[in-house]
């Protein structure tokens, strides 16, 4: 808060974000109540902070849901990906018994292992 003194911003506890509306809410109602009391900005300052959170918070909850439903599909084909490996594998088993060495012909087994994720521990 700009101009606050320093004191009144640390004592602010954490607040979920799923609780920040309940909070604007009753900041909102305290200034109406105290509306004839105060600068008649102090209640629009309020009502404008309560709709450009309800606007950032519902952007943020489609951002999560976005992600949420992209990483289930990148597991869905990483395993369907892993599945055509296992069958291509057996299949070339069956094709060349005794002969392994034929594997490195058809696959890299790099393509098997689980790759790193970008950014962590660089």
């Amino acid at each position: 808060m700009k101009g606050a003194p320093r004191e009144c911003v640390e004592a602010q506890p954490a607040c979920p974000a799923d609780a920040f509306d309940e909070r604007l809410e009753s900041l909102v109602a305290g200034l109406e109540h105290l509306s004839a009391e105060l600068d008649p900005t102090a209640v629009a300052l309020g009502k404008a902070l309560r709709d450009e959170w309800a606007g950032i918070y519902a952007a943020s909850e489609t951002a999560s849901a976005t992600k949420a439903f992209a990483e289930e599909a990148l597991r869905k084909t990483r395993r369907a990906l892993l599945d055509c490996h296992y069958r291509t594998l057996l299949t070339i088993a069956v094709r060349h018994p005794d002969q392994p060495e034929k594997l490195s012909n058809y696959m890299q087994l790099s393509l098997l292992k689980s790759r790193k994720r970008r950014g962590k521990g660089v």
